[in-house]
């Protein structure tokens, strides 16, 4: 059952992340930008949650190996956020493979914040379904 409580909150924070992305790029289209000539919109979008959600997933495990303490989930919204902030900024950089571009660094500050914000509430909802 353990296996089954991470299989959705994976596809939980894929969800909510690819929804998020999509959102901000139909808010600000001219300054995120989905989809490139060799790259589709939805494909990218879905690549770029992908790694986020990867990422959402290895960090506290890595924490765990390396005795590192975090007090409560506000301090790790924290932590997420910094480190959203450098993966999408890396992301950016390969925007001929992700088809993933950002004007500035202002809008990856606003993409790493929505972000650490995506992670708090679903983890607040996973938190409230599957730990009953």
């Amino acid at each position: 059952m353990d296996r089954l409580n991470m299989a959705v909150e994976f596809l939980g924070y894929w969800l909510s992340y690819t929804v998020a992305l999509l959102t901000l790029s139909a808010i600000f289209p001219s300054n995120i930008v989905f989809g490139s000539a060799s790259v589709s919109r939805p494909i990218a979008a879905i690549f770029v949650s992908l790694i986020l959600t990867i990422f959402v997933f290895l960090v506290p495990h890595f924490f765990k190996m390396q005795n590192y303490k975090v007090k409560d989930k506000r301090s790790m919204v924290v932590v997420f956020f910094a480190i959203d902030l450098v993966i999408i900024w890396l992301i950016k950089f390969g925007a001929k493979i992700t088809g993933f571009g950002v004007s500035s660094i202002v809008f990856v500050i606003l993409i790493s914040a929505v972000c650490s914000l995506v992670y708090l509430g679903v983890s607040k909802v996973i938190d409230s379904f599957l730990r009953k």
